[in-house]
């Protein structure tokens, strides 16, 4: 008697355990989708913003060393040409 009762309530921590452990997954994978979301809109506004902007560029150094590459790089948007 006293080991189905042990049994039960190890059974009952263990759906406990389960149902929290599913809960935490979807609201993870909520959050994962959001961020994807967000990321989208994001490139998207970007891409509006480069678009109408009136780019004012300067030349900066991307990397150093005797191969140095040099971009034009917008100082309003960031956009790279």
């Amino acid at each position: 008697m006293e080991n189905s009762n042990k049994e039960l309530k190890e059974d009952d921590e263990f759906q406990k355990i389960h149902k929290e452990y599913k809960e935490m997954k979807k609201k993870l994978q909520r959050i994962n989708q959001e961020k994807r979301d967000l990321e989208i809109n994001l490139k998207k506004l970007t891409q509006k913003l480069q678009n109408n902007c009136n780019h004012i560029f300067f030349r900066e150094e991307t990397t150093s060393g005797c191969y140095r590459e040099v971009h034009n790089i917008c100082s309003i948007c960031g956009l790279w040409s």
